[in-house]
């Protein structure tokens, strides 16, 4: 569940200085992509906010927008469901 002040933080993303730290859930309405998405990407790096949470910079959000995402760096599930099957069948 997102709280108002998430959405609030959305809608003014563009108002925001760069050094400004996002909570994740606020990222990923931004980037359009589910929390786990936002939690585990490597080229985003985390800030600690506090003890167990984390944010990202939005200068660092902005910079992902315009870089958009490596194509290289995805990989379709049924190719990585293809390799794991073939590990299993394969005795490995």
């Amino acid at each position: 569940m997102y709280s108002p002040a998430v959405f609030e933080l959305v809608k003014r993303f563009d108002e925001l200085p760069d050094d400004c730290v996002l909570p994740d859930k606020a990222v990923s309405l931004i980037l359009g992509v589910s929390d786990r998405t936002t939690r585990y990407r490597l080229d985003l790096p985390r800030v600690q906010i506090s003890q167990k949470r984390y944010g990202r910079r939005v200068g660092d959000v902005r910079a992902l927008i315009r870089k958009g995402r490596d194509p290289d760096a995805w990989q379709q599930i049924g190719d990585v469901a293809r390799r794991v099957v073939g590990k299993i069948e394969g005795g490995e």
